[in-house]
């Protein structure tokens, strides 16, 4: 393998969701979008609870759309 082997790679957004940064941010979101909607999630019937959580989901989604562009070019780094 060349030692100069960084290059730009087409499925670098699905190596870019496997990263620890990209799992901390989502992570991250996910408990901020749960806590601002914890009291409707804490009085809601099982299919409003499905409802909220289908919502958050696509909060979150949308949030790491923006942070994480699939249409961006991503650099593949190999470690020796």
């Amino acid at each position: 393998m060349k030692r100069d082997s960084q290059k730009i790679v087409a499925d670098g957004y699905r190596r870019l969701r496997g990263t620890d940064a990209y799992r901390d941010e989502r992570a991250r979101l996910l408990a901020e979008a749960r806590r601002r909607r914890g009291d409707e999630l804490a009085c809601a019937s099982l299919w409003q609870r499905i409802s909220v959580n289908w919502e958050i989901e696509r909060e979150v989604r949308a949030k790491l759309a923006k942070r994480f562009p699939r249409e961006a070019l991503y650099a593949a780094r190999v470690r020796f």
